[in-house]
């Protein structure tokens, strides 16, 4: 995990343990913690893409025999 998206994560359960009602971030801390969720996104997507293209370029091959028929 990120240190930023790590940071946010202890702050915000810093503050529920308080009982905070609110939870403040510097712009700079925003802005790093978006960039990271950005990050983790369009990871998370280019493997979804990759997954896709593997499925769909991946040749099964099915043989059918009709075995030895008998009367």
């Amino acid at each position: 995990m990120s240190i930023h998206i790590q940071r946010f994560v202890d702050k915000l359960a810093g503050a529920e343990a308080r009982q905070a009602r609110e939870l403040m971030l510097p712009i700079a801390e925003a802005k790093a913690l978006h960039q990271d969720i950005t990050r983790l996104l369009l990871a998370l997507e280019n493997y979804h893409v990759g997954q896709e293209t593997k499925s769909t370029n991946e040749v099964v091959e099915i043989v059918v025999t009709g075995g030895s028929f008998k009367d």
